[in-house]
């Protein structure tokens, strides 16, 4: 009779576990579903420009939430010449900004890309690989100041060697995704600014450059031509890594 009882109470708390993350799951649905799906924003905006709507909108979905990175989000003809993002850091209609939140309690993100059209797409995504996110420091720099230091230290004189046909820009407290130099400061906050030249090229070179976040210090200028990677740069070490002789000439033409 005991071990009946037992069986009984142990398949009724079973029941009730599964009963309350079912309705757990129901209110978390409906709160995903009623985020809003507009906003104030009109017309191009920087990265900064559209936080607070961003986080606005997060707030709703997990008060305690924050913020890990803000991308680019492409939104132009994947075929053609569409760059996303002008040289000084606002995004070229229709592509917006990708806004991705962590919630720790959750173990979820929530990705919210916003567009010039006022508009608001919201997505939740699995954390459980990356629960050790960290949020994007409070004063990262604006995508304007960042595009300035990328333009001002190596992306002009770069763009004057060849065509670029597409930019990448994230700000993010992941590491970079391309490899270089070891951050030795763990979930630093860093803009990564891709300058990719047309894939058409015969001899097609794209530039890395990462900055910290908050000061705008140049960390890593990287080079992928063919999908072979130099460093050019390496801040962390305080020092040019030198290139070939015939680099160093300005002799890089690309065609």
């Amino acid at each position: 009779m005991n071990d009946r009882r037992f069986f009984v109470v142990v398949g009724f708390a079973a029941v009730l576990i599964i009963a309350l993350l079912l309705v757990r799951d129901w209110r978390d649905r409906a709160v995903f579903d009623n985020l809003p799906k507009t906003t104030s924003l009109s017309g191009a905006f920087t990265a900064r420009e559209g936080v607070a709507e961003a986080r606005r909108i997060a707030a709703l979905w997990d008060p305690a939430a924050f913020l890990q990175c803000v991308r680019i989000a492409y939104r132009g003809d994947p075929h053609g010449d569409d760059p996303a993002i002008t040289f000084e850091g606002a995004p070229i209609p229709p592509s917006g900004w990708m806004y991705r939140f962590f919630s720790r309690p959750r173990g979820q993100f929530l990705v919210l890309t916003l567009t010039p059209d006022g508009l608001c797409d919201a997505e939740s995504e699995s954390a459980v690989n990356y629960l050790n996110s960290q949020p994007l420091a409070d004063s990262f720099l604006d995508s304007s100041r960042a595009f300035e230091i990328a333009e001002e230290s190596f992306g002009r004189a770069f763009r004057k060697e060849g065509p670029v046909v597409r930019m990448y820009a994230q700000a993010t407290t992941w590491p970079s995704n391309v490899g270089g130099p070891p951050d030795p400061t763990p979930h630093r906050s860093t803009w990564q600014i891709h300058y990719i030249a047309p894939r058409r090229l015969e001899r097609r070179v794209d530039l890395y450059l990462m900055l910290d976040a908050v000061d705008g210090r140049v960390l890593t200028v990287q080079e992928d031509e063919a999908g072979q990677v130099r460093t050019i740069h390496n801040g962390f070490a305080e020092r040019e890594v030198p290139r070939s002789s015939s680099e160093a000439n300005g002799h890089r033409e690309r065609r």
